[in-house]
């Protein structure tokens, strides 16, 4: 197609019309009248003072999980299980313990001691916390054995 028939197509297409008059008259009061709620601007101002709060704490820097804090963590979680441990026993190790149980006890509450030390000296070491819940379950049976007869 060469230039001149491309200028003839271009030509030979319609022309834009304009309608005879407006037709917006018609069509406005064909439309429904929307009112906005009385209560909308309390409603949007509420929402953003409770989402300007969320979002700064969103903002905030978190402060990153690095060595220290686990270690952190793991050391305040086996304080808090020798707070609940020392609770429990208390619960249970009311009575004295036979001979033949005191032994064993004293065994346990020995490395429970020894895996506190541990822990304050390895403050990452899982298994430890691990060793020293078990060690305090073992130590709580030997109790409830002796309530239960």
């Amino acid at each position: 197609m060469n230039d001149f028939t491309l200028r003839q197509s271009l030509r030979a297409l319609r022309t834009e019309r304009q309608p005879p008059h407006d037709l917006w008259q018609q069509i406005a009061p064909r439309l429904p009248v929307r009112r906005r709620a009385p209560w909308l601007p309390l409603a949007m101002a509420a929402s953003l003072l409770v989402a300007l709060p969320a979002l700064l704490v969103l903002m905030r820097p978190v402060a990153p999980a690095g060595p220290a804090r686990f270690a952190s963590e793991v050391v305040r979680e086996a304080d808090a299980m020798s707070v609940q441990y020392r609770a429990a026993l208390a619960e249970v190790g009311h009575l004295p313990l036979p001979d033949a149980l005191r032994g064993a006890a004293d065994q346990l509450e020995r490395q429970a001691e020894q895996l506190h030390i541990a822990l304050e000296s390895h403050p990452q070491s899982v298994e430890l916390l691990h060793q020293l819940r078990r060690t305090y379950d073992h130590r709580l049976r030997l109790s409830q054995r002796v309530a239960l007869g």
